[in-house]
């Protein structure tokens, strides 16, 4: 009879990258869930009225506390 054991990780490089990526996930779920709390908070402050929406910023525009500032140019870079 064969017996199969589970498998196992015998290469170290596999086992480092295996733990970096369980690390930098655990961290992305944090920032995300902090994300999430904080995008609440704001919808809780500023609630809609009925029938109001949100415009989304065009991509590339930029909001700070001051408003909306001009698209970036891409030449600048």
């Amino acid at each position: 009879m064969i017996s199969l054991s589970p498998p196992t990780i015998c290469n170290s490089a596999t086992e480092n990258y295996l733990n970096c990526v369980n690390s930098e996930s655990g961290r992305v779920r944090v920032e995300a869930k902090r994300a999430s709390e904080e995008y609440g908070r704001v919808l809780r402050r500023y609630p809609l009225k009925p029938g109001e929406t949100v415009e989304r910023p065009q991509r590339g525009e930029v909001v700070s506390s001051s408003g909306v500032l001009p698209p970036l140019d891409p030449g600048e870079y």
